[in-house]
């Protein structure tokens, strides 16, 4: 059985979280209960999958492989100097 390679995402560059779970991003926190995030940059768009974990200075959220699956990714969300909710993978 062949598993779908993930969409291609750079490492360590910015991606704006454009929605989660079907709507605008409002706060970082609330990213933290999240199950999709969609966002948006050099490579396109893409749809992220996971559940997220609040930190000291944002939210860690970790992309899977399907419902329940293994780890894909982890994101590291912020807000930005310049307001915009940003993900970074590591």
């Amino acid at each position: 059985m062949n598993l779908p390679a993930p969409d291609p995402v750079i490492s360590g560059i910015p991606y704006v979280v454009v929605e989660v779970d079907g709507t605008p991003p409002d706060t970082v926190g609330g990213l933290a209960a999240a199950e999709e995030l969609v966002i948006e940059g050099r490579t396109g768009r893409h749809v992220v999958r996971g559940e997220g974990s609040g930190t000291d200075d944002g939210v860690r959220f970790h992309e899977k492989a399907g419902p329940g699956g293994k780890d894909v990714r982890v994101w590291n969300i912020r807000r930005g100097s310049d307001g915009v909710i940003v993900a970074l993978s590591d």
